[in-house]
């Protein structure tokens, strides 16, 4: 470790205290990726060092810190800049922390403190950072990498510590304004993990960077965290005050804290936040159990209505029947199945309980109280209430007939004697009405007994020589009247012939 220390030579400081005031006049140099055009010296955030890396505390590789180091005033407006950490090849980069906000120091050396949520058990007095890091450096990336401070589109490198010597390959390159060649190099050795260590920029706080090996030094003394309000927090072994095991587990979470004290779990999750973490957790999902019980988890052991059956196993929750009848074997018990001889209900339908409810015309209406069960009439229309719907009803405005009369008539009653023309015998003569005086012949109207029947032409049902009936006609409720040479009317209404009219 001492060889590391002594590449920080005095040569190296000195040099770059020199370069330090040459700042303002360097060119932007060509060729190596993210080499940056030179920026306003009032930039917000553009004059800021890597200061301190801490990689891991007592192998303890979830305790981790970044401290930030401001080379001038007026560099507080980090909002939306970022640290990233990227492998051996500078590539897979994973975005350590997005700064959520600003602070509010804003002098030359002022810091920035950022750390992981573990480091709290590795600082005295307990750490409270300016924020808290949202990834960790990888295990994978410890050997050989690259951590930036970047603006927040990504095209700019403000300040980069890479490590690994040979085995890293990345880049190097980063912001002029803080480096004078805009190369920071390679520190020659992977982050440290063990024991209380941290990797310091040893130069000034207006100083720029030289090279990483140059300027950086492996530290295993004090190691001093500093906040943006100039708090300290010094890094120590985990030391946990409350807890005489002290970490029995071994997981680097103090015992009193540990949501599983005996179960190493160094990531603390406790997924449904019952305070027992998933680990030692034998329901994790059920954040009102902590082991399965009788019946296992996500279900409560509970009893309901007290019938001695735990509501897991009862077939009628809320209804007590410890004998757990069930006739029809539907899975409802007696005590709350409605329909307990139907295996196919538990509670009756517009059918009640026996027999499936079936929809032959698929109109949505169940075939026990469809007004037309083979046809399709979601809207159920029964226009002369008779209760066969329109969609099946030959005679949809006539309550006394659903089947029409020979020809389609729908006007007459039906035939008292089911005769074949489907018409009456009003008169009681034995002469079917509809051949009864049909051949306008003088002869007596039925109503008068005319036995003598007809042949063919029309009936004048009563009206006399020269007169034709006017039959009703029923339209969406209204009654009207019109001429017509078929149909029974019980009080005939009569219009003279044109040709008698005429003919008189």
């Amino acid at each position: 470790m001492v060889s590391l220390q002594n590449v920080a030579g005095a040569s190296g400081r000195e040099g770059r205290r020199r370069t330090a005031s040459r700042r303002g006049g360097m060119a932007a140099a060509g060729g190596a990726a993210m080499l940056v055009l030179a920026v306003p010296v009032d930039a917000s955030f553009h004059f800021m060092q890597i200061e301190q890396i801490v990689a891991g505390v007592d192998g303890n590789l979830r305790a981790q810190a970044i401290q930030l180091r401001m080379r001038e005033n007026g560099q507080e407006h980090v909002h939306d800049t970022r640290l990233i950490v990227r492998d051996a090849e500078g590539a897979n980069p994973i975005v350590l922390i997005e700064f959520p906000s600003d602070v509010a120091g804003a002098s030359a050396g002022d810091r920035i403190l950022i750390v992981s949520a573990d480091f709290v058990n590795h600082s005295t007095p307990p750490v409270e950072p300016d924020f808290v890091l949202t990834s960790l450096i990888p295990e994978a990336y410890l050997a050989a990498g690259s951590l930036t401070f970047e603006n927040p589109t990504g095209t700019l490198v403000v300040w980069r510590f890479s490590w690994g010597g040979d085995g890293y390959s990345g880049a190097t390159a980063g912001a002029q304004t803080n480096d004078d060649d805009g190369d920071f190099g390679v520190w020659p050795a992977p982050l440290p993990t063990d024991g209380i260590t941290a990797l310091m920029f040893s130069g000034d706080a207006a100083d720029v960077s030289s090279t990483n090996a140059e300027d950086y030094e492996q530290r295993e003394t004090t190691i001093l965290l500093t906040r943006n309000d100039g708090d300290m927090f010094e890094v120590t072994s985990l030391d946990c005050v409350n807890d005489p095991d002290n970490d029995a587990d071994g997981d680097f979470v103090c015992g009193d804290v540990d949501n599983c004290p005996d179960v190493p779990n160094a990531d603390q999750v406790d997924t449904d936040g019952d305070g027992l973490g998933d680990a030692c957790d034998a329901c994790p999902l059920d954040a009102e159990k902590q082991t399965p019980g009788d019946c296992g988890c996500g279900q409560p052991d509970e009893d309901s209505d007290g019938d001695g059956v735990l509501d897991c196993d009862d077939n009628c929750v809320n209804a007590g029947n410890a004998d757990q009848s069930d006739s029809d074997g539907d899975g409802f018990g007696d005590a709350c199945d409605e329909c307990p001889t139907d295996p196919e209900k538990s509670v009756p339908d517009e059918c009640g309980c026996e027999g499936a409810e079936v929809d032959a015309d698929g109109d949505g209406v169940p075939d026990c109280v469809d007004n037309c069960p083979g046809a399709g009439n979601a809207l159920q229309i029964d226009s002369d209430g008779d209760g066969a719907g329109d969609a099946c009803d030959e005679c949809p405005f006539n309550p006394d007939r659903v089947e029409a009369g020979e020809g389609g008539d729908c006007a007459s009653a039906p035939d008292p004697d089911n005769g074949n023309d489907n018409e009456g015998d009003v008169d009681n003569d034995n002469v079917n009405d509809n051949d009864d005086d049909d051949d306008n012949d003088n002869l007596s109207p039925p109503s008068n007994g005319n036995a003598s029947g007809g042949s063919s032409g029309r009936r004048n049902f009563g009206c006399g020589v020269g007169m034709t009936p006017l039959i009703p006609v029923v339209v969406a409720g209204l009654t009207s009247w019109r001429r017509g040479a078929r149909g029974l009317i019980r009080r005939p209404r009569c219009r003279r012939d044109r040709r008698s009219s005429q003919s008189g």
